[in-house]
């Protein structure tokens, strides 16, 4: 709205449902098929290899507040200098590997959904 009171305007060149449907369905270029695939499967793993550690100390932050309370940790900070202290990094990273492994299934879903 360019003044107050000015009624607004419809913009009738913005995608309708039926034309976001139809770019869902033909806007990825056929050229590009594979490679889209590969370089999407390679960006999920890359960022779940980067977050992977930060999810571990929310799990475990999840389950030692379960616990009784003169076992929690207080802070957040001495929570992640726990798991620091029983396995350095290798105990951040604990079980990525059947993380990754459940990646593989998963892009092949979304290939079959998408496609």
């Amino acid at each position: 709205l360019k003044r107050m009171g000015q009624a607004p305007e419809i913009d009738h060149n913005a995608a309708q449902p039926g034309q976001l449907f139809w770019l869902v369905r033909n806007g990825a270029p056929a050229h590009l098929y594979p490679w889209n695939l590969i370089v999407g499967a390679t960006a999920g793993l890359l960022a779940q290899t980067i977050t992977y550690p930060l999810d571990t100390l929310r799990r475990h932050w999840q389950h030692s507040c379960a616990g009784p309370r003169s076992e929690r940790p207080p802070t957040l900070r001495h929570c992640a200098e726990l798991l620091y202290s029983e396995g350095k990094l290798g105990r951040f990273y604990a079980g990525i590997g059947l993380n990754m492994l459940k990646l593989v299934p998963e892009v092949f879903v979304l290939c079959g959904v998408y496609l």
